[in-house]
């Protein structure tokens, strides 16, 4: 990728908060396939969907918000208008309640709640085109996805929650492109919101809330970081890289970012997909296929003594994937794959 940053120009030997800029900020709708746009349709459509069958658990969030000014952006399925960053809060969270949304599972991380939430909120505020919206959620789509994907794994293993660690990148890269930052300033937008990433997966293994609210947090964080680099503040340059970067903290590995990362040539967003069930993605298949063994074998509970669940090492030993319960809150429920199993056999 090349690119042009203000005077400098921008390559692969550039620093990865500097690639990422130029290519958050310097996207266009044109210049995005065909086939990657009407994938942004299917997720728009798809998470807007989520939040839809969400509603009725918005009430506790929005009861928090609804005095929050001025109005500038609307609550889904609430109505209300509130400040935008509130907005990005409340819609984030609404849309990955299900834990059904979209879902780079490269990247561990359902890469729309946090990125079109963050986008939604500015467009409206600022009256931008749905042109302009498109083309931010893809710029955080891919951010999000294309951080994720180098480090989701070691990161993982350390207890943290890939989707609220990496989206929060990718809403500041849409938030930055809403605004129309130039390269620069999308830099330190996404350089800004490195330092608000974070997240813990704890919330799978207690059955706690943070799961949804992680998501909001990511969305407003990426608001506040555009918003904080549009003002002027700079972020720092080697913010992924560094001797006490992203990588290093997040993930524990040295990753100098070497390489073309192929941004606006291979498109992520592609990769997404869909869950069936509101359950986590590692349980969609085993769910899949307790329902047709249920269905096909005309099973009724009583007949099933016990069943046996073969995960791969990684999915396996994802928090709180084997949890056996007593469950103290839904969180816990869509994660266990022994509660999946059986409420899909039931």
């Amino acid at each position: 990728m090349t690119a042009t940053g203000g005077a400098d120009v921008v390559t692969v030997e550039s620093p990865v908060g500097v690639r990422l800029g130029a290519f958050a900020a310097g996207l266009t709708l044109e210049q995005i396939p065909a086939d990657v746009v009407q994938k942004l349709r299917c997720n728009v459509l798809h998470d807007l969907a989520c939040a839809l069958g969400a509603h009725t658990a918005g009430e506790e969030i929005w009861a928090t918000l609804r005095d929050r000014r001025p109005a500038e952006a609307t609550l889904l399925c609430d109505g209300a208008q509130v400040a935008a960053e509130h907005a990005a809060f409340a819609n984030g969270a609404l849309v990955h309640t299900r834990a059904q949304d979209d879902t780079h599972f490269a990247a561990k991380t359902h890469v729309g709640a946090a990125v079109m939430a963050a986008a939604l909120a500015l467009a409206e505020r600022d009256g931008r085109s749905g042109a302009k919206l498109a083309t931010a959620v893809v710029a955080g789509c891919e951010v999000a996805a294309a951080v994720g994907e180098r480090l989701a794994p070691p990161s993982t293993a350390r207890g943290f929650r890939a989707t609220p660690v990496f989206g929060t990148l990718g809403a500041a890269a849409a938030a930055a492109s809403i605004l129309g930052l130039d390269a620069a300033g999308a830099a330190d937008a996404i350089a800004i919101a490195s330092s608000f990433s974070g997240g813990l997966n704890q919330t799978w293994i207690d059955g706690s809330s943070e799961y949804r609210i992680q998501l909001g947090m990511a969305a407003r964080n990426g608001i506040a970081a555009a918003s904080l680099a549009a003002a002027g503040m700079h972020g720092a340059a080697r913010w992924y890289e560094g001797a006490a970067g992203f990588a290093r903290a997040f993930a524990d590995i040295e990753d100098d970012g070497a390489g073309d990362w192929r941004l606006g040539e291979r498109w992520r967003l592609l990769d997404v997909t869909y869950k069936s069930y509101p359950v986590c993605a590692i349980t969609q298949s085993p769910v899949s296929i307790a329902i047709d063994l249920a269905t096909d074998n005309d099973l009724a509970p009583s007949d099933v003594t016990s069943v046996r669940c073969v995960l791969n090492d990684a999915d396996r030993t994802y928090p709180g994937t084997v949890n056996p319960g007593p469950f103290g809150d839904i969180a816990a429920t869509l994660m266990s794959a022994q509660s999946c199993v059986a409420m899909a056999l039931r």
